[in-house]
């Protein structure tokens, strides 16, 4: 007798493997396949021109992140963004 096998279920993407979205100055920017990434795909992915400084937001205060810099990201990180901005 021939047993019905049930495809396998996909599994569930681990949280390293979920796109996340990030906050640039309250604005939702994402996704980012990656968690670890740069200020200037930051930078990139919302829209925001490189010489602008990034910071990201701690606990702490205000950290600068340099176009560079790698870092890894978590959803809905708060940065914040003080430049030139498009259309200004």
């Amino acid at each position: 007798m021939e047993s019905a096998t049930t495809p396998n279920p996909s599994p569930e993407p681990s949280a390293d493997h979920r796109p996340v979205f990030i906050l640039v100055n309250n604005d939702r920017v994402g996704p980012f396949a990656d968690h670890e990434v740069t200020g200037a795909q930051i930078k990139q992915k919302a829209g925001l021109a490189l010489d602008g400084e990034l910071s990201r937001i701690t606990g702490h205060g205000l950290e600068i992140v340099k176009n560079d810099e790698t870092l890894r990201i978590h959803e809905n990180e708060k940065f914040r963004y003080i430049g030139p901005t498009p259309g200004s």
